[in-house]
């Protein structure tokens, strides 16, 4: 999965816990990483098993 930031201010580790703070039956959250995508900004990659 691949969360994209809307610019070089986004607090990543806060979306990163929001993201992991989803919960349903069977969902597993794996690694992640940030990928630098340009200009200062990131993206999120998560791994995730349902």
């Amino acid at each position: 999965m691949e969360v994209n930031s809307r610019d070089d201010e986004t607090d990543m580790a806060a979306l990163e816990a929001a993201v992991r703070s989803i919960e349903k039956d069977g969902l597993v959250w794996g690694a992640s990483k940030l990928v630098a995508v340009g200009f200062g900004i990131k993206k999120l990659q998560i791994n995730l098993v349902c």
